[in-house]
């Protein structure tokens, strides 16, 4: 529960709820706030997956970087 901004002691109870949207809309022009919602943003358009794993291969070999990859070799010839 929120306090009194005034008092700091009591704790701020909901009076009333107006539900009104032309009663709201007056209370906001009073107070010179703004009484009409935002416009609602169209949807974005799906974007692609991203391959993390890719883009951080290719970008490590492209800086030249080569601490930190393992090279994977196959033990099929071991078990011959």
């Amino acid at each position: 529960m929120a306090t009194c901004p005034f008092c700091h002691q009591e704790a701020l109870r909901i009076s009333t709820a107006i539900t009104p949207a032309e009663v709201i809309k007056n209370i906001l022009r009073h107070l010179k706030l703004a009484a009409d919602p935002p416009p609602i943003a169209p949807a974005r358009s799906r974007q692609e997956t991203f391959d993390w794993g890719a883009s951080a291969l290719s970008s490590r070999l492209a800086s030249g970087a080569t601490t930190g990859l393992r090279r994977y070799v196959s033990r099929e010839d071991d078990t011959a």
